[in-house]
């Protein structure tokens, strides 16, 4: 039985030849097709707020400051929930053949 020889895809997900049997590609392609979907969306949301801040804060008469409290929460939150969903995607359902995270120790 010939293995068919290892390409640079094949590296960059980490599969072994026995695991390249088992893998489709065209759901890779889906999921990276979804995944720059979400990052574009992601990205128009940051970038109206951007364009829209001015207008908002001269209809609500709020000062530079004010604005630039409103632009950091919005982006901590952003931050902050980003982390939060990769964290839970992790434990919840770790990508193939990577490793499950260990359970917290409830000690601490």
């Amino acid at each position: 039985m010939s293995v068919a020889k290892e390409t640079r895809l094949d590296r960059v997900l980490g599969l072994s030849p026995e695991e390249r049997r088992h893998y489709d590609r065209r759901y890779l392609v889906y999921l990276i097709a979804i995944a720059v979907a979400g990052w574009a969306l992601a990205s128009y949301d940051f970038n109206l707020l951007v364009m829209a801040l001015p207008t908002i804060a001269k209809s609500l008469h709020m000062s530079q400051t004010q604005v630039g409290l409103l632009a950091f929460l919005v982006y901590a939150a952003m931050f902050v929930i980003s982390l939060a969903i990769g964290y839970s995607m992790g434990r919840v359902r770790p990508a193939r053949g990577g490793a499950k995270l260990p359970p917290r120790d409830r000690r601490l």
